[in-house]
């Protein structure tokens, strides 16, 4: 199951070292799977839930969404790599 709180101290009782706890909680926010409290939120809860096909899916979705500022400024398929850097530069 999901833990009631997502934080550095759970993910280091866990062995994440604690620079690993740190980045892998910015990206867990980043892709809205935590709150800034540690609660998790719906998105990893239904996560958590999916597997095979539909968690492949699933992921997929969250990468778009997290990533709706690069799809919608260019086509990642035919855009140069200044065009990919600039979209992170005007996020």
């Amino acid at each position: 199951g999901v833990p009631a709180r997502i934080d550095r101290s759970y993910l280091t009782y866990n062995g994440k070292s604690g620079s690993t706890a740190t980045q892998l909680l910015a990206a867990l926010r980043f892709f809205d799977l935590v709150a800034a409290d540690g609660a998790p939120t719906q998105l990893m809860h239904q996560l958590a839930g999916t597997q095979g096909t539909r968690r492949t899916e699933f992921l997929h979705q969250l990468g778009l969404s997290a990533y709706s500022f690069v799809f919608q400024a260019m086509d990642p398929k035919t855009a140069s790599y200044g065009q990919l850097t600039d979209a992170f530069k005007h996020k």
